[in-house]
């Protein structure tokens, strides 16, 4: 109901959405933060991981774990090479978000659902909502926060 087009107006879809990336970007940097540095395995371990869980034809898609309504990826505590990993992490956010939001599925259970947003709009409202948490701890994030940056500007350019 919160995502559904033929019951809110668009901006109300697009505020309702923004703030549930925003939580969603804040319960992943509680987690990181949560783990503290000596339970963070090496940056080499967690790259093995990475790529053995979304490469791996064992492994054909990586693991989502719900938060928030929404869904973000996580290698349970091999999330931890934040720098590396993040990216990766937001963009299957927005492709899974974008998923669920207009999925045939939720179509046919909820009669008349309609949610007409594009998957640029979900794109840039988890990139903003990403950017605006993890800027906050700017020097821990420089490289995620640089990344998001352009990601924005990308897409306020193709949209100029």
């Amino acid at each position: 109901m919160f995502y559904d087009t033929s019951h809110n107006s668009h901006a109300t879809v697009l505020k309702t959405l923004r703030a549930a990336f925003r939580q969603t970007a804040l319960k992943m940097w509680a987690y990181m933060r949560a783990l503290g540095r000596i339970s963070r395995p090496r940056p080499d371990v967690v790259k093995r991981t990475f790529l053995f869980l979304c490469h791996s034809p064992s492994s054909p898609s990586c693991v989502f774990h719900p938060v928030s309504s929404l869904y973000f990826f996580h290698f349970s505590y091999f999330i931890t090479a934040f720098e590396m990993i993040l990216p990766f992490t937001i963009i299957r956010t927005v492709e899974a978000s974008y998923l669920i939001l207009t999925s045939r599925f939720r179509k046919l259970k909820n009669n008349g659902y309609e949610c007409d947003i594009r998957k640029s709009q979900v794109a840039q409202l988890a990139y903003e909502a990403f950017e605006e948490i993890l800027s906050a701890k700017q020097t821990q994030h420089t490289e995620v926060v640089a990344w998001l940056r352009g990601q924005i500007a990308k897409r306020n350019n193709t949209s100029s």
